[in-house]
C-alpha cells in the first residue's frame, strides 16, 4: 500500500502468462504465445484482485 501524508492507496496486481515445450510446438508463433497470455489475463482479471492465471500448456 502506498501511503502519503493524506490518503493510502492499496496496490494490487493481477498477470496473466503461457507456457511451452521447446521443441514440442511445432506450429507456435508469436503471436499465438501472447494471445494465450492475454487471455489468461482476462481471466485473472474476472476472478478477482490480485491473481495469477497460467494460460493452456503449448506443445502438448
Amino acid at each position: 500500500m502506498l501511503e502519503d501524508s493524506a490518503k493510502s492507496y492499496p496496490i494490487t496486481v493481477s498477470a496473466g502468462w503461457a507456457c511451452f515445450e521447446p521443441g514440442h510446438a511445432s506450429d507456435l508463433t508469436e503471436t499465438t504465445l501472447i494471445g494465450r497470455a492475454d487471455q489468461a489475463l482476462y481471466g485473472a482479471k474476472r476472478t478477482g484482485r490480485s491473481r495469477f492465471v497460467c494460460g493452456a500448456l503449448m506443445g502438448r
